[in-house]
């Protein structure tokens, strides 16, 4: 007999390939670092972002998309599908953190939006402050099984990821990004995805507001 786990959480993280990293680079500088096209977030937490901005409708997102496209196409082949699926992208807007900002636990669980991406445009060496958080955690440490037991169970999983990686998950996970300890910014691309049977897709159009296409 052996220790089998079950119902696993996952996430998919890709290099994008340098060519389509220099073209992404290409088409957001100098623009990407001027910090009059950010507004203060929305959201309970101290970065910037251009999320419900004016200056997001003048980024190249659809440009952008197509520079992850073919990484967008080996994560579907490696997750094999089941059926016939659509993907349609949603909005995707830009983060940036300044010495000591961050992003607070939140999750991407909106209408019209399964799968959620972060794309490391020019982050810190070593670590890219992004964590996943797994709540049930502390249930399994309340129970006494974590200190009885050495099994992977953690609070916080933190992706091996660097600049100009994809990272793509369910966008009900939980996530946060940890505060920034360097003095050059940390910039990342996020984006939400729509995944749907095609014969379903064929029939609906889903068009929230910032859409992407």
């Amino acid at each position: 007999m052996t220790i089998e786990m079950f119902c696993p959480q996952w996430y998919y993280i890709e290099t994008v390939p340098v060519e389509y990293q220099q073209q992404i680079e290409k088409l957001f500088e100098p623009q990407i670092r001027d910090e009059s096209i950010y507004v203060d977030s929305p959201w309970d937490c101290n970065c910037l972002s251009t999320f419900q901005s004016q200056g997001n409708f003048d980024l190249p997102w659809n440009d952008w998309l197509e520079c992850i496209r073919s990484t967008l196409d080996k994560m579907i082949d490696e997750l094999k599908p089941q059926i016939d699926i659509e993907i349609k992208p949603q909005e995707a807007w830009a983060n940036l953190y300044n010495k000591g900002m961050h992003q607070e636990y939140h999750t991407h669980d909106v209408p019209f939006c399964n799968l959620s991406m972060c794309y490391l445009y020019d982050v810190p060496d070593g670590d890219p402050l992004f964590r996943f958080i797994y709540n049930d955690h502390d249930k399994y440490k309340k129970s006494g099984l974590s200190d009885a037991f050495k099994m992977p169970i953690q609070t916080r999983v933190i992706p091996k990821a660097s600049k100009g990686d994809l990272i793509v998950f369910p966008s009900h996970y939980p996530h946060m990004v940890a505060p920034n300890p360097v003095d050059t910014p940390r910039i990342t691309f996020s984006g939400n995805l729509y995944v749907m049977p095609n014969d379903k897709a064929s029939q609906e159009s889903p068009t929230p507001k910032d859409s992407m296409l």
